[in-house]
Parts: structure tokens; sequence; C-alpha cells
């Protein structure tokens, strides 16, 4: 034995040299206090006969043998003692004092160690498959939104209302001079609903900035992941699904032209059209830190968008030093598909009061606005590449944003300023 400590601590553990010590505690009589307290010669000759079953620091023969305490000891898994200080046994490493940890009493909660940068990153460790980010973070972002589906509800249920009511007021248009305005007010007025409605997304990151600064800083995902799991799922919820019930509903109701292949045009047009307006107001959401800066912001935007659409300044008497303009609008290449898509073939009356009716071809019309059937292809793929692209932008922008590592204790401080209750003055 490396001390007397170790020695008792074994005989007092066995349990059956438990009875033996009772019974001569029982007969031997305390020492006085004012004198020394000493061991009498045949208590020492007992405890010296008698002998332990195990050793600490060398696990137990048998497991039926051990103590309560050593029970207790293997089922909690706990490193095993080597002296009274509870230092753990390790070969090969001094014990020093200063360096002693404290012992953990049977019963006590124990904490998980805190966790380190450098532990969790090191070399040891396999890299983390982007794969498994994406995974998580699309999980955790339907969660989300069904947990929190008041905004895709409302976004379903006013598509359904508006193509409902809009559709049974444009009901079975006529092939005459009113008919073509109220296929111009109808078009411009579903672009002009899903533009304004697509601002929902700049919420998208606004409100987990905060979080996903955290998140990001500490490495528990990258950038690409989180944007590509928010992006994808507003894009299919809130952006897709909207504008292909609308679509659905409101072609046949309003009585366009019945084929398939203008219907699934048009349908293509709203859809990429509103993942265009998302995508803007999505950018603006990343570049501001309020969400009142990028409501006005992205209305501004739109507003202007709007202006150089086709419908409210002919694109014909634009000035030249504002006419490049219109190639920036998303509302100039949808409602170019639009019309062209429903005016292409089509025979109308040009009924004006006080002259003959006179029937004119849709491609009369189309030629007095600017507008040309050749073009539906070009407008198709600029509205996708305005889509990607923007999207694209808001990502650098928000890859931008993800602080250092380094830099997370600055941050954390920043926050606990902000948010620290103001102090009350002494009086």
């Amino acid at each position: 034995h490396e001390n007397i400590a170790d020695f008792i601590l074994d005989i007092a553990s066995d349990t059956d040299n438990i009875p033996m010590i009772r019974s001569h505690m029982k007969r031997d009589d305390p020492p006085p206090l004012s004198k020394r307290a000493t061991v009498p010669t045949n208590s020492l000759l007992r405890l010296q006969n008698l002998k332990p079953r195990f050793t600490i620091g060398s696990p137990p023969s048998k497991q039926g043998e051990a103590s309560p305490f050593m029970k207790e000891d293997l089922a909690l898994n706990t490193p095993r003692l080597d002296n009274m200080l509870a230092s753990p046994v390790s070969a090969g490493t001094p014990k020093e004092p200063s360096t002693l940890e404290a012992p953990v009493l049977p019963g006590t909660p124990r904490s998980p160690p805190p966790l380190c940068m450098d532990e969790k990153m090191s070399a040891d460790s396999p890299p983390r498959s982007m794969i498994v980010e994406i995974r998580v973070l699309f999980g955790r972002t339907a969660q989300n939104i069904l947990r929190h589906r008041s905004l895709l509800v409302l976004h379903v249920t006013l598509s359904l209302a508006l193509a409902l009511f809009g559709g049974l007021i444009f009901n079975h248009v006529t092939n005459d001079l009113a008919g073509f305005q109220n296929r111009m007010g109808a078009f411009y007025f579903i672009l002009t609903f899903f533009g304004f409605a697509s601002m929902s997304s700049m919420d998208l990151f606004i409100g987990e900035r905060p979080i996903f600064l955290r998140e990001t800083g500490a490495m528990y995902y990258g950038a690409f992941s989180y944007f590509l799991a928010k992006a994808t799922l507003d894009t299919l919820l809130l952006r897709v699904l909207p504008a292909s019930l609308f679509a659905s509903i409101f072609y046949w109701i309003m009585g366009l032209q019945a084929t398939t292949g203008r219907f699934l045009m048009f349908s293509l047009t709203l859809i990429l059209f509103n993942v265009a307006a998302g995508a803007i107001c999505l950018l603006v959401g990343v570049l501001s830190k309020r969400v009142g800066s990028a409501n006005l912001g992205a209305t501004v935007v739109l507003l202007i968008m709007l202006l150089f659409g086709g419908f409210l300044l002919n694109s014909q008497t634009m000035p030249a030093s504002v006419g490049w303009l219109k190639q920036l609008s998303i509302f100039n290449y949808a409602f170019e598909i639009l019309m062209t898509n429903e005016l292409k073939g089509l025979i109308l009356k040009f009924d004006a009061p006080g002259y003959p009716a006179v029937p004119v071809y849709g491609e009369v019309y189309l030629k007095t606005l600017g507008m040309d059937y050749e073009n539906r292809y070009y407008d198709v793929v600029a509205l996708a590449l305005i889509a990607v692209s923007l999207q694209v932008l808001a990502f650098l922008f928000l890859s931008l944003q993800v602080p250092l590592h380094q830099d997370m204790d600055d941050y954390d401080e920043a926050n606990k300023e902000v948010t620290a209750p103001p102090r009350k003055e002494e009086v």
C-alpha cells in the first residue's frame, strides 16, 4: 500500500470487516480531548490481521465481491482514484496539488464539458458533409414553416380568393376594344399583386439574422447550406405554389384562349415573375438590417419597375436617358409575354363610338404598344436570369456578413450592450 490512509479505506470498504470494526468501536472508549489520541496495541494487531479483498488503484477480482461504493462507481463509469484527494489515475503523469480536481459527490449532476472550437474542428475529426448540413437545415426550415404556417396559409388563401374574385370580374372577356382594355388591366393587376405580395421574403433573413450569425460564426454550418434551404423552400411554397393555383383558376374563369400551350405559357410567366419578385425582395432583405427600411427600399424598387412595365408608359415614347431602365423591369418582360401570348392570332373588333366596327388582328394592338410576339422566349429567359442572378447576389452579400470565429466575442459583447437593461440611477 502507498500509505496508511489507503490501507484503512480498503479495510472500511469491505463489507466483511464492517461488523468487526463496529464491535471494536463499541468496546473501546474514546480518548479524552485534552490528551493525544492513541491506538491500543491489541487494536493494531486486529487491524493488521484484516486482509482487504481489493485495493484502490487495481480492479476487483470479482464483480460480486465489490462493495456498494465500487458498484456505484462502476455503474456511473467514473474514473478510478489513487488517493484520498480524488486525483484520477493516469500512468506517467505527475500529480501536482494545483492540478487536482474536486471530487464529484454521488448524485450530483455532471454538466458536459464546454464546447471548444479547437476541439470540434481538430485535425482528427472528419470533415462535416455539406449534404448533412443541407438535409438538417431543410428539415428545420420545413418544421418552422409548418409550425408557423400562417404566412403559407395566407399566401395560398389570398391567391385562391383573388383568382375567384378577379376571374368573376373579368368573366367572359369579349373580343372588342373593351375586351382589349380588360385584358391589359387584368394582366397588369395580376403582376402588381404578385409583385408586392413577394415582399414577405424580406423577413426571411432579417428575423433570423442573430441566430444565423451566431451559428455560422460557431461553424455549425455554412452560409451556402443555410441560404439554399431558406431560398428553396421560400421559392417552392410561397412563390411557385400560389402562382400555380392562381393561374389554374383565373385563366379559365376569365375566358382566355383555351389552348394548352397558351395556358402553360401563362402559368410559367406568373411563376417566373413571382420568383423574380421574391428574389428582389430577398436581396433587399439581406442588405437591410431593419424590416422598416427593407419595406421602403423594396417598395421604391418595385414602383420604378412598375412604371417601366409597358402599361403606364409607352416604351416607344420613353426618353433615351431612362429608356434602358425597362431592361431591368421584370414587369416589362412578364407583361409582354402575357399580352403576346393572348393576342397573337386573335381578331378584335375596333368598335369606337361613332365609327363603324372594324376587325383588327391582335398583332396590330401589340405593335401599337411596342410589343413583339417573337420576343416571348427572350422574355422568359430574361425573367429566369434575373431571378437566378438576384438570388446569387443575395447569397454573396449574406456570406459576407458571416463573422469570423475571432470576431464572435466582439459580436456577443455588442449584443449584450444592446440587450442589457438600463441601470437605475442612484438617488
